[in-house]
């Protein structure tokens, strides 16, 4: 099984690569390569079904290569059933999630990250946004405060010649 797993493993890179220099030349994408990297990843699921970084990719793919979003849902859904929660799975069904329109579902899992992990910025701007569009206004100047808060004092930082960002 090791071995099957790793020729499959081969023919995924062997496969990205190609998919990637046709992107960098302009040329998109074969729709029959796109396809077969999907099956790969399944085949590859199929023999170890706890491949994390096989779960990412395959999603990753799904999500910024074939705009298939509704299986990127059901691809890290699948993940956090068997790795239950981690920062990454989560942040990217909250990608999903709003891509998919379902933005109580992908406020949801953002808030599950910032409770459970360390919140950056970026986490409370994405709230905000989130809290907009299902109207929860308060929650989302809230969130969007503690965001302006934080860009001001990374600003202070980097105006202050004596701030260590400036060390050499």
């Amino acid at each position: 099984m090791e071995s099957q797993k790793v020729h499959i493993k081969e023919k995924i890179a062997v496969l990205d690569s190609e998919i990637r220099k046709s992107k960098e030349l302009n040329k998109g994408y074969s729709k029959s390569s796109l396809d077969e990297l999907i099956l790969l990843y399944d085949e590859l699921l199929k023999l170890d079904n706890e491949d994390y970084f096989a779960y990412l990719e395959k999603s990753l793919a799904q999500m910024y290569i074939l705009n298939d979003y509704k299986g990127a849902e059901q691809t890290l859904e699948s993940a956090v059933q068997i790795f239950g929660f981690n920062k990454v799975l989560y942040l990217r069904l909250s990608d999903t999630y709003q891509e998919l329109g379902k933005f109580k579902k992908a406020l949801t899992s953002l808030d599950e990250v910032i409770q459970k992990e360390f919140a950056t910025d970026y986490f409370y701007a994405q709230r905000a946004i989130l809290n907009r569009k299902l109207g929860n206004i308060s929650e989302a100047e809230k969130d969007q405060k503690i965001y302006d808060d934080y860009e001001a004092r990374e600003k202070a930082k980097w105006d202050d010649p004596n701030h260590y960002y400036h060390y050499k």
